[in-house]
């Protein structure tokens, strides 16, 4: 602080850090003990996870172990994980279990073929041959302790539980029931293969519902042409014929079922929607949905746009199709599906109806044509529908000639706004189908005339008003020259003669009042 100047100094010594190695992380398979080693050369101690401080750990069990390690200023930590290896599946042995006494080289083989080895021993015979994943028997005399007994290997060296094959050494063999199909599709009965496990020096005899099958060549396996819908017994006879004795045996039956498989799918109708001309509702019906093979497949067919396939669940029996143009084709549907058996199915192609038409006021005419429904067995029957101006709903109107698919008639001076549709019906009461709606307009103007004569001639003996009776809610005036009126009539329907008046000129005023509409004009009355 007043100038002077101190020094000081130390000395600093690096220690090379030591190598801990417990090893890589280990799979161990069960019941296996397994020791860690953390020795370390001049270590002064050792820490581990759990408290314990040995160099060396004995029969640890699988979890996360970690240890530090202190040799001199240093401490230096290493961590494994100790994790199972499942044991290997235990085998199945495939092979006979009873056999002829002194039958030789009888094969016997594992299920599981991907291990690395294969210990095989057995009671009451000679191990012959191993290889690998199977080896052959000798068997001895009458027993019933004899087994076969295996254990695999795999690539860790783990092993698994011994599996077991007892074998019954008996001049009564028990073939086991023959293997195969139990189910078959009538559409594939032919050359069915049915087996039993093969014995060697052993033949084969094949029985079905008792009797032997023919042309076949003695062996454990047998094709079979079944005759058709219906249900069998599958039998076969072993023999085995050795040095020392014969052998014989039949197998438990195995019941085989020939069957029609009962998908079956049926399109009952496509229909213009009831309130919507651009909708068409697809209908049909499904049984046994679990035994089709994927989804159902509805194919669209139209004239005026491309082809619309839609891909539905088994269990769906409707389908909306929107965006249509009912007024101006028809449009075709078809449902096809496969089944469990890998058969095709497919329904009837059903069409819609497309109804046209042309009104003539003049004639007062309305002329109609239709196109046929396709689909039902039996011929369609038709009936004409329709709604008038503001009427709520369609009524029926008429009963429709199939043969022609055409109608005519004087029904214009029926409404203002008509409205008619076509509805076919088949032989089901869920057979129906409806067309496309049409519209047609007619004016119908009033025509009042300015003249009529009341003299009983039956000829313009009344005030006539064509059209009068479309227009519901008219008044009808009648005024002399002084502006008195003679005559009124509320909903008037052509109905004034014009005998409480004398002959001369009138005026009429006539007032629909629901469209404010009103004429008015000179009337003559002639006698």
């Amino acid at each position: 602080a007043n100038g002077c100047i101190d020094q000081d100094s130390v000395e600093v010594v690096f220690q090379e850090k030591h190598a801990v190695d417990l090893g890589p992380d280990v799979l161990v398979c069960p019941n296996v003990p397994v020791s860690l080693d953390a020795t370390t050369e001049d270590a002064t101690s050792y820490q581990w996870q759990d408290g314990m401080t040995m160099a060396v750990r004995s029969e640890v069990t699988p979890q996360l172990y970690w240890v530090d390690v202190k040799k001199g200023l240093c401490t230096v930590r290493d961590t494994l994980v100790l994790d199972n290896h499942p044991a290997p599946e235990v085998p199945n042995i495939l092979g006979t279990a009873v056999v002829c006494p002194g039958v030789e080289e009888v094969l016997y083989e594992s299920d599981q073929k991907n291990f690395t080895a294969y210990q095989w021993f057995v009671v009451g015979g000679t191990l012959m041959a191993t290889e690998q994943d199977q080896m052959r028997v000798s068997w001895g005399q009458a027993s019933n302790n004899a087994l076969v007994g295996l254990a695999v290997i795999d690539s860790l060296s783990c092993t698994s539980d011994t599996t077991l094959l007892p074998v019954r050494i008996n001049t009564r063999l028990e073939p086991p029931m023959p293997l195969g199909d139990s189910m078959v599709c009538v559409n594939q009965k032919d050359g069915v293969i049915y087996y039993v496990p093969e014995t060697n020096g052993s033949v084969y005899r094949w029985l079905v519902d008792g009797d032997e099958t023919s042309g076949r060549d003695e062996l454990s396996q047998t094709q079979l042409n079944w005759q058709g819908p219906g249900t069998y017994q599958l039998q076969v006879v072993e023999t085995s014929i050795t040095p020392d004795t014969a052998c014989s045996g039949i197998s438990p039956p195995l019941d085989v079922t020939v069957f029609v498989d009962s998908a079956k799918i049926n399109l009952i109708r496509v229909t213009t929607a009831p309130t919507n001309d651009a909708e068409i509702q697809v209908i049909w019906n499904v049984d046994h949905p679990s035994r089709f093979e994927g989804e159902l497949q509805l194919t669209r067919r139209a004239a005026s746009s491309e082809d619309l396939v839609v891909e539905l669940a088994p269990v769906l029996e409707s389908f909306q199709d929107i965006g249509l143009s009912t007024g101006n084709t028809t449009y075709t549907y078809e449902i096809s599906a496969r089944n469990k058996c890998a058969e095709s199915l497919a329904t009837r192609m059903h069409e819609s109806i497309l109804l046209s038409g042309q009104g003539n006021e003049e004639k007062g005419l309305v002329t109609l044509q239709w196109s046929n429904y396709i689909g039902w067995e039996a011929s369609a029957r038709y009936e004409l529908w329709r709604r008038l101006d503001r009427e709520e709903d369609f009524s029926w109107l008429s009963n429709l000639d199939g043969a022609t698919l055409r109608f005519a008639d004087t029904l214009a001076t029926d409404g203002f706004e008509h409205q008619y549709r076509v509805r076919a019906s088949g032989n089901g009461e869920d057979e129906f189908s409806w067309s496309n709606i049409i519209d047609l307009s007619f004016a119908h103007e009033l025509i009042i005339p300015n003249v009529f004569t009341p003299n009983g001639d039956k000829i313009n003996d009344r005030f006539e008003i064509e059209n009068i009776g479309l227009y519901e809610s008219n008044v009808l005036e009648v005024f002399n020259r002084q502006g008195t009126i003679v005559y009124r009539s509320a909903g008037y329907r052509n109905q004034w003669d014009g005998k409480d008046v004398p002959s001369g000129l009138y005026f009429y005023r006539l007032t629909i009042a629901n469209l404010d509409l009103v004429y008015n004009g000179p009337l003559t009355l002639l006698r």
